[in-house]
C-alpha cells in the first residue's frame, strides 16, 4: 500500500491539493529490515581485546619462538612471533569464553 502525505483539510477529495511526495511501503520495509540488522548486531557478543607486548633481550627477535592464542571449545587459534628487534606488539581479541595462551 501507498502511504500519501496530505496538505490541508479540503472537504472534497478531488480538490486536495496534490503532495509534494509519496511515500510508498518500501521505505517502511527499510526501516523494519535496518531495525532487524541493529537487533541481530546487538544480540553478538562484543569482543574483548588484549595487547601482547614481546620483548627480546637480544634484539633479534624471537629466533622461530611463537605464541598461540586459541579458544578453547572452537579450537581456533591464531599464532604469531617476533620476528626481529627487541619489542613488539599483537592484538589478541576474543569474545567471553575460555581462550589460552601459550608460548613455545
Amino acid at each position: 500500500p501507498t502511504e500519501v502525505a496530505r496538505w490541508g483539510t479540503p472537504t472534497d477529495e478531488s480538490r486536495a491539493p496534490k503532495p509534494p511526495f509519496a511515500v510508498d511501503g518500501a521505505a517502511e520495509e527499510d526501516k523494519e529490515k535496518e531495525k532487524e540488522v541493529e537487533a541481530a548486531a546487538a544480540r553478538q557478543p562484543l569482543a574483548t581485546c588484549y595487547t601482547l607486548h614481546m620483548r627480546d633481550e637480544y634484539g633479534d627477535g624471537w629466533g622461530g619462538a611463537h605464541w598461540t592464542w586459541s579458544e578453547c571449545s572452537s579450537g581456533a587459534t591464531t599464532t604469531g612471533t617476533l620476528d626481529e628487534g627487541e619489542m613488539g606488539t599483537a592484538s589478541l581479541c576474543g569474545t567471553s569464553g575460555c581462550y589460552s595462551f601459550e608460548v613455545g
